[in-house]
């Protein structure tokens, strides 16, 4: 492999998914079934080239990606924008013998940074051949956010929506990575999205947080014990982070997380009592 420098800057307005656009049709059942498929028809049809319609200023970012070498971090007053054996070596594991590159990122809305205005939002082995794209729109986590990530479906067992009192209370949570494509400034963008978190609000002030979505009896690894009897409303948060590629170019991470909060689900909490029987027997 060529050691070539591989080093890319771009600034590019950006523009997300309206979802203000999405149709308002759109109930909570069909949210929770939807798949990778319908997720992207409906980005599609809100045309995610348009203005966002809660802010009358388009955002602007510049990105480098250059060789993971010290003497490369454009903080430096004259960056050398060489290739390193430290970063050849951070990926010889990989499947084909890469280079490992940082990702900087300037502030929205400049054009051209300074050398204290980059940020490292993160680092990855790569071809050298995957850093030459003549420009690169960068992809916001506000842009994340306005994507129409599908809610976890909640489980609890026992079913019915009773439980008991004293007794440990199932969940479980549904969800599973997608992919969606959209468009920035009529440039091609896949964005990969995968669930990393889910909170779990009890109802009764308890709360969970775990990578763990939980599964269902026998295996119960998310469970919760309710003290005293009443209605509850459990609540579920999933936690996405997610990655994105312009143009079938190198994948890219997002600065940043997207939270998708679930339907409420109300459980009654039900105490169990204990009678005599006579003994017919007798």
């Amino acid at each position: 492999m060529g050691h070539g420098l591989g080093v890319m800057v771009a600034s590019f307005i950006l523009c997300g998914v309206n979802p203000g656009a999405l149709p308002a049709s759109q109930s909570i059942d069909a949210w929770q079934d939807a798949d990778a498929t319908k997720l992207s028809g409906l980005i599609e049809e809100s045309g995610s080239n348009q203005r966002d319609a809660r802010s009358e200023t388009l955002v602007t970012r510049a990105v480098r990606i250059v060789p993971a070498c010290e003497e490369n971090d454009p903080a430096l007053t004259e960056p050398v924008n060489a290739l390193c054996p430290e970063a050849v070596i951070l990926c010889q594991k990989t499947p084909e013998p890469d280079v490992m590159y940082w990702i900087f990122t300037g502030p929205p809305g400049v054009a051209e940074p300074g050398r204290f205005q980059w940020e490292r939002t993160g680092q990855r082995c790569m071809r050298e051949t995957e850093t030459r794209s003549p420009d690169l729109p960068a992809f916001t986590v506000e842009d994340f956010r306005r994507l129409p990530l599908p809610e976890g479906r909640v489980r609890v067992q026992p079913p019915g929506g009773q439980t008991l009192v004293n007794i440990s209370t199932n969940v479980f949570a549904l969800a599973k990575p997608v992919t969606l494509p959209t468009t920035l400034l009529g440039f091609p963008v896949s964005v990969r999205a995968r669930p990393v978190e889910y909170r779990w609000a009890f109802g009764d002030g308890g709360r969970l947080a775990t990578s763990d979505p939980g599964h269902p009896y026998p295996d119960m690894t998310t469970t919760h014990v309710y003290r005293s009897a009443g209605r509850r409303r459990l609540v579920l948060t999933t936690v996405y982070e997610g990655e994105y590629s312009v143009s079938g170019g190198p994948w890219l991470p997002v600065e940043g997380q997207a939270m998708v909060v679930s339907p409420v689900v109300e459980i009654d909490v039900l105490e169990a009592s204990s009678h005599l029987v006579a003994d017919l027997l007798t």
